[in-house]
């Protein structure tokens, strides 16, 4: 059987919907109407598994390796793939009931990303969405950034970066001229409605390469201009 599954993430849950039953939803939220954008896609693949009660069973006493949230529970969502098509099912007190969910909406746990550092090449890695990672990564308060929105990507940047007199890092070019230099280490990602997204493995190909260097900054009389460099000959220089 393969499956997704889907963990609401507890820092969301203002009304108090984790870990309850499918008939308490009404009394807590106004509504039985599954609210998908609390939860977080924390597997996918087989399981080897033929029901529910085994998926179940599997995800409390051995896990995949590649499971990325907790013990499963209620209100849990198990996304069922079977022949290109999905049914979703709550993970209820007893059993699994039959519900709408609107997946993309859901946000994924881990998600493919290049990171760029200042005097680093950059490079492809799998970070976690979670807030607190992502300012992690970034070294403070984040801000998003999309100077190539047609590409469904989107620039997660340290927003206090140049306040804070961070390193100056890599330059944005749009039609040959900078637009903007961004100070301190950033992510670039996709994004599906308000949700952080994967790149594409042609997209992580594209914008490795186009910001594959760090640089260095220069005025030329009244304008700001660039050097990329490779780090590892300068370190071996």
């Amino acid at each position: 059987m393969i499956i997704e599954l889907y963990q609401i993430d507890i820092d969301l849950d203002y009304d108090g919907v984790c870990f309850k039953a499918y008939d308490e939803l009404e009394d807590l939220q106004m509504t039985k109407e599954i609210d998908a954008s609390l939860y977080v896609k924390v597997f996918n693949g087989e399981t080897g598994c033929e029901k529910l009660s085994d998926v179940y069973q599997l995800f409390n006493l051995s896990p995949p390796v590649d499971h990325r949230g907790r013990s499963m529970s209620v209100s849990d969502v198990v996304a069922v793939i079977e022949n290109e098509t999905k049914k979703y099912y709550y993970c209820d007190s007893v059993g699994f009931k039959e519900i709408h969910f609107k997946a993309n909406e859901a946000r994924d746990a881990h998600i493919s990303v290049v990171l760029c550092e200042p005097g680093k090449l950059a490079r492809v890695v799998r970070v976690n969405t979670e807030l607190k990672y992502l300012q992690d990564k970034v070294g403070g308060y984040i801000e998003t950034y999309y100077p190539f929105v047609n590409d469904n990507i989107c620039f997660i940047c340290n927003g206090e970066g140049k306040l804070n007199g961070m390193e100056l890092n890599r330059s944005v070019e749009i039609n040959g001229e900078i637009t903007e230099i961004i100070a301190g280490p950033f992510i670039i990602c996709g994004f599906n409605g308000p949700n952080f997204a994967s790149l594409s493995v042609g997209q992580q190909d594209k914008y490795s390469e186009m910001f594959k260097y760090p640089e260095l900054f220069f005025r030329d009389k009244n304008y700001i201009k660039a050097v990329r460099y490779n780090p590892e000959k300068e370190k071996n220089r």
